[in-house]
């Protein structure tokens, strides 16, 4: 966490991003699944699924299923 508010204001950091269990149940997942699911709004993609996520995903060479919702809110553009 040092680095992390090293890098970005405290205040910019939400509870459960500080919170060092959430990240362990999170690298827990990982870890123990085949492949991965995640959900993203469509109308604000790079904040929930951010390119550190991307890497992370990567450098385990996991497989990832990139599932958006909402697309009837948005244009079909910006879906494709």
């Amino acid at each position: 966490l040092r680095n992390v508010y090293a890098t970005v204001d405290e205040s910019n950091i939400g509870y459960f991003e500080q919170n060092l269990e959430v990240w362990r149940q999170f690298w827990r997942v990982c870890e123990i699944s085949d492949i991965l699911i995640i959900v993203v709004d469509v109308r604000f993609p790079v904040l929930h699924f951010p390119l550190s996520l991307y890497a992370y995903l990567n450098d385990m060479k996991k497989p990832f299923v990139l599932t958006l919702m909402k697309c009837d809110l948005v244009a079909p553009e910006l879906v494709d």
